[in-house]
């Protein structure tokens, strides 16, 4: 099934990892232009999304919980994140929670207009109460944990009990969990944060990421054993990308 979805015309952070963007010039969840980037024909793209994610609540498999990531930087996986959450979140519709997952190189904090001093790496690496790294936006039901800046080593994180209890937290509180997480080529972070969690979506850019790479991060989530929900195809032209979702 194919899927009309909007990519903001805005500076990716996660496009030129070298040099960060200006949160200026990044539309802001807490800004007023924001509500304005998506046109109404965009708006009902990710609108079929939130459909299809609220159709599962229906199935043996809801999906609650979604890993986002691009195969390699640069094709609008946070953006992604961001819209998802925000459209499941917009009208006190669903409580949602978005996380940064990227600690090497974090850009929702960027594009929100958010302080990442207290973040996910916080989190994880003390006893603190989970509910003060959460960020409120204008959206009252849409919260935001960003990366944070505390060093991390994630390569067995699965398996912490910290973890699991962070992610016990916040499906007891929001009704969905939508992590933004680095590029799977780049490092196994987006399977070692999305193996608990029900289902991942694979973001591609049209006519820039190489097949043989798309194949190969696809191949890594399926052999960790994510559910592939389905995969974004971005900055199509006209700027409107598909959604495809898994059969």
């Amino acid at each position: 099934m194919n899927f009309s979805v909007h990519e903001t015309r805005a500076k990716e952070a996660d496009s030129a990892p070298e040099t960060a963007p200006n949160p200026s010039n990044v539309p802001s969840l807490d800004r007023p232009e924001y509500a304005e980037v998506l046109d109404e024909e965009i708006h009902e793209e990710y609108m079929k999304i939130k459909t299809l994610l609220l159709a599962s609540r229906n199935t043996e498999q809801p999906i609650r919980s979604l890993v986002v990531a691009g195969s390699v930087r640069g094709e609008g996986a946070s953006t992604v994140a961001i819209h998802i959450a925000r459209t499941l979140a917009v009208g006190n519709a669903f409580p949602t929670l978005l996380v940064d997952t990227d600690l090497r190189i974090p850009s929702i904090h960027k594009y929100l207009g958010l302080k990442n001093d207290i973040g996910l790496a916080e989190v994880l690496s003390s006893s603190m109460d989970f509910a003060m790294a959460i960020h409120r936006t204008r959206f009252p039901s849409l919260g935001v944990v960003t990366a944070g800046r505390h060093p991390l080593d994630v390569s067995n994180l699965p398996n912490t009990q910290r973890y699991q209890d962070f992610l016990q937290f916040a499906r007891n509180h929001f009704q969905y969990v939508i992590l933004d997480a680095a590029p799977i080529r780049e490092t196994f972070d987006a399977v070692v944060f999305g193996a608990p969690l029900d289902a991942c979506v694979l973001v591609v850019r049209a006519d820039h990421t190489p097949r043989p790479f798309v194949l190969q991060a696809r191949q890594r989530l399926i052999e960790a054993n994510l559910n592939v929900f389905g995969v974004v195809l971005n900055r199509k032209r006209k700027y409107v990308p598909n959604f495809i979702m898994r059969e």
